[in-house]
């Protein structure tokens, strides 16, 4: 008995690796799967899809309008008197029905699970649709087809099946009659005789058959040996064919060296290789004749130079007029490159102007008195230094001054508290009123004015750094 346990149509119709899976047959109940949908979905698809796995895929296809024939697969689980069997139908010629791993399943794996059954009447049992249907109908009503056959026989009365009964009587006496001579089982029995006397006269004992082996083995490695010593034999001849042919080239390349060797001092190639021997002659005669022109031309300058009286002084001048050229020269680089110089002034003049307003110096600048002497330059360098130390120093004190405001504050809250909480609180009044607070309360005044007065004499020394008003 044969069950579909899961049905993938890998590659067929409108479907890729679609799969439908219909679990193990269960153990009570009905075991029935119902595929539905509305129409143009893919029912059909897949009823000829399990066809083709069974019966295998059509010459030519009329469900490969989305994939080709040849790439068309389906797979399956079939369970086969309850043993599950993997499957793969391919669209070749041969091992066209494979396992999972490829390796190939037998021709007839379905035929025993289908008892005969061809597609035909396999498609008409049970894969109805309405053609099929119109069909069996068409069939049943003329009484063709194996099941037309049956109905038909069956509403023709008791006469038609008492026929039937003597046809198979007939075709079961040709099989085997008893006491019969020409019977197909008789016919059998013959045959095997005759094939039984071919194996005795055929067949040889264990012993023979050993021998006969050991020899088939051993006349199998001579003929390996034969076949391995008959190649190597054929490589050497091979290799004494290539030495018979290049052995005359290799003399020949010997006496062609030795006579190389006399002209080894010549150069190994034709330095007039690629040129015109008769452009190049044509062309020195035509420079020679040029050179004498040329020479004969130089000649008759010189002649006519030494004919005419030449003025001493135009030697000075030719010189005076060269360096002039050189000024020149000089004057017209600088003027080309005059106005990336006054670009660069101005703006040079534009940032002195911004540090002017941001120290609140007048803007009218007179550039003569910003050229410092060196003395000078020395003395505002001493004092920068000076005023950054200074700088430091006020920076110092007042974070003193801050730190003893802040020690200050912190007293002031303890005596508070002590006041509050302790039972001597106005004897420790009057203990802090017997001490000199006069005294701290000036000194601190006094540490005040002489940061204000050393903040000012900073502010006025940085003041006397300015150059005329800057």
């Amino acid at each position: 008995m044969m069950r579909l346990n899961k049905l993938e149509l890998i590659r067929f119709g409108m479907f890729s690796n679609r799969s439908f899976d219909f679990g193990r047959r269960p153990d009570k109940g009905a075991d029935v799967h119902i595929i539905y949908g509305p129409n143009e979905t893919g029912k059909t698809t897949v009823a000829e899809g399990y066809l083709r796995l069974l019966y295998g895929f059509e010459r030519i296809e009329p469900f490969s309008y989305i994939h080709q024939r040849n790439n068309l697969q389906i797979s399956a689980l079939i369970e086969i008197d309850g043993t599950p069997y993997p499957v793969v139908r391919l669209p070749t010629q041969k091992n066209n029905l494979t396992d999972e791993s490829g390796n190939a399943r037998p021709i007839g794996f379905f035929q025993a699970a289908l008892s005969g059954l061809e597609q035909a009447e396999y498609r008409k049992l049970f894969c109805l649709n309405d053609k099929t249907i119109e069909d069996g109908g068409d069939e049943i009503t003329s009484g063709k087809g194996e099941i037309g056959k049956l109905l038909f026989s069956a509403s023709a009365g008791i006469s038609k099946i008492t026929e039937l009964l003597n046809e198979i009587k007939k075709e079961a006496d040709m099989i085997y009659k008893p006491r019969g001579r020409k019977t197909q089982l008789n016919e059998i029995k013959s045959q095997g005789v005759q094939v039984s006397d071919q194996i005795k006269n055929i067949d040889i004992s264990a012993s023979q058959y050993k021998k006969l082996h050991n020899a088939y083995i051993r006349a199998e490695e001579d003929e390996n040996s034969i076949n391995s010593k008959i190649n190597e034999l054929e490589k050497q001849k091979s290799r004494y064919r290539s030495l018979m042919c290049v052995f005359p080239k290799y003399i020949e390349k010997n006496n062609l060296s030795d006579e190389l060797a006399k002209y080894k001092e010549y150069p190994n190639q034709n330095p007039t290789k690629g040129f015109n021997l008769f452009e190049i002659n044509k062309n020195l005669i035509m420079i020679k004749s040029d050179q004498k022109n040329i020479k004969k031309q130089i000649d008759n300058l010189i002649n006519e130079q030494n004919k005419q009286n030449v003025d001493p002084n135009l030697s000075d001048i030719l010189n005076h007029l060269n360096q002039i050229e050189s000024y020149r020269s000089k004057y017209i680089a600088a003027e080309d490159d005059l106005p990336k110089r006054k670009r660069e002034l101005n703006q040079l003049i534009g940032k002195i102007k911004q540090e002017a307003a941001a120290t609140g110096a007048s803007n009218v600048i007179n550039f003569e008195t910003l050229s410092l002497s060196k003395p000078q330059i020395s003395s505002l360098s001493k004092k920068s230094k000076k005023i950054t130390k200074l700088s430091d120093q006020i920076t110092k004190e007042q974070q003193e001054i801050n730190d003893l405001n802040l020690s200050i504050a912190d007293a002031n809250l303890e005596i508070d508290s002590l006041m509050k909480h302790s039972a001597h609180g106005k004897n420790i009044s009057k203990i802090m009123e017997n001490l000199d607070i006069q005294k701290l309360i000036s000194a601190y005044n006094l540490a005040i004015q002489q940061m204000q007065k050393f903040t000012e004499n900073s502010v006025r020394k940085l003041q006397n750094l300015s150059v005329n008003g800057m």
